[in-house]
């Protein structure tokens, strides 16, 4: 019964996540394309921290082995995106309609639109092939295309936080402790060098599988048909 309501509850979360990144995907696109003008960033904002922010329960799913995945992996990428959402655009109005914000936007909105559908279906047991490939596909470019656009859009706001000071903590004060926000965002910013590596190499790990089971699909739908 346990079972059940975990596989209850992940479908319902997925199907929630679902709603949530397509929504801002075609947002993103009438803006792009030009069907309707708009400040985009502003009109994402509220969507995009709702649904960022709900990613965090992902790193619990992990911690509590409702899902299978790296704890270490999973947070470091919940983080550094919360980190973002948080940390620089929801602080610095002057970042949020730079290219680089639309790099990433694009990269997340997609490779998430694409991720969420992929669990759904597979937990009610039946991947489409054309997911399937989606998903094991499409991060070869989408995951380098949102790593630059994060990398570069904290590299430009790296003047604003040094200049203003943005959510340091200088002593005297209640805790007698003191904190440089601008040091952290090097900090993050270094991590991804170790890190990143390890991500993508797991996910080309991981489409090498798909790709076999893929073909083994195919093979056997094929030698079905001739008999």
């Amino acid at each position: 019964m346990t079972g059940e309501i975990c596989k209850t509850y992940l479908i319902s979360y997925n199907c929630n996540m679902i709603m949530g990144w397509v929504s801002m995907f075609f947002v993103f696109l009438s803006s792009v394309t030009g069907m309707h003008t708009f400040n985009l960033y502003q009109g994402l904002e509220p969507l995009l921290k709702i649904f960022q922010t709900a990613a965090l329960l992902e790193i619990l799913h992990v911690a509590l082995g409702l899902v299978k995945s790296s704890l270490t992996m999973t947070t470091f990428q919940v983080f550094s995106r919360i980190f973002v959402v948080w940390g620089i655009l929801h602080n610095i109005p002057e970042i949020q309609n730079d290219v680089s914000v639309k790099m990433f936007l694009f990269a997340w909105f997609l490779t998430e639109s694409i991720r969420y559908m992929y669990y759904f279906f597979m937990l009610i047991g039946f991947i489409p092939y054309f997911l399937l490939w989606a998903r094991y596909s499409l991060f070869v470019g989408l995951y380098p295309l949102g790593v630059c656009g994060e990398l570069l859009c904290m590299y430009k706001s790296m003047p604003y936080i040094k200049e203003r000071g943005i959510l340091n903590l200088t002593l005297p004060n209640r805790v007698n402790a003191s904190f440089n926000f601008y040091y952290l965002l090097i900090i993050v910013m270094i991590s991804y060098i170790p890190i990143f590596p390890q991500l993508f190499s797991r996910m080309l790990t991981q489409r090498d599988k798909a790709l076999r089971m893929m073909s083994k699909k195919v093979a056997e739908m094929a030698k079905k048909k001739q008999t």
